[in-house]
């Protein structure tokens, strides 16, 4: 069985929370996707007190510095969730840039560096994903990005 190794960026409400979940449903996971998600490494300026309140093993990377993190870590898959901009723009470049599938739920990334950042994937050949920053669940970029690519 295949590993996805996974970086969090930001470890505030919803980046504890994520990664939570991804430790707690594990298993779950593991059965629905085919593949075990594994985090690696997380960043925060905080992180050796937000990765021990999250029982965080020693093998977990800890950063202060989420740029350096997307330019180092081992991972497969990048999930920003600083919120802001420059620094989110910043990580989300050096992962892009590394060829690693990121993810983010940042709004205000998006609306600002959306070409920056689709022509990074598009040159690199990471995937980039955004539905959660766009109502949740609904994935109305990605279906204007596909759909009407040609209009």
């Amino acid at each position: 069985m295949s590993v996805v190794k996974i970086a969090v960026a930001g470890l505030g409400t919803v980046g504890l929370e994520t990664v939570r979940l991804l430790r707690a449903r594990r298993e779950e996971l593991k059965e629905r996707l085919g593949a075990e998600l594994r985090v690696v490494a997380v960043a925060d300026r905080d992180a050796a007190r937000e990765a021990k309140a999250l029982g965080l093993p020693a093998s977990v990377a800890r950063y202060r510095d989420p740029v350096e993190m997307a330019k180092r870590a081992d991972a497969d898959l990048f999930v920003e969730l600083l919120g802001g901009l420059d620094t989110p723009l910043r990580v989300a470049l050096a992962a892009l840039g590394r060829g690693k599938a990121l993810v983010t739920a940042n709004k205000r990334l998006l609306a600002h560096a959306w070409p920056q950042l689709s022509a990074a994937a598009r040159k690199s050949g990471a995937r980039l994903a955004f539905e959660g920053s766009v109502a949740g669940g609904i994935p109305v970029l990605r279906a204007l990005e596909l759909s009407f690519a040609g209009d």
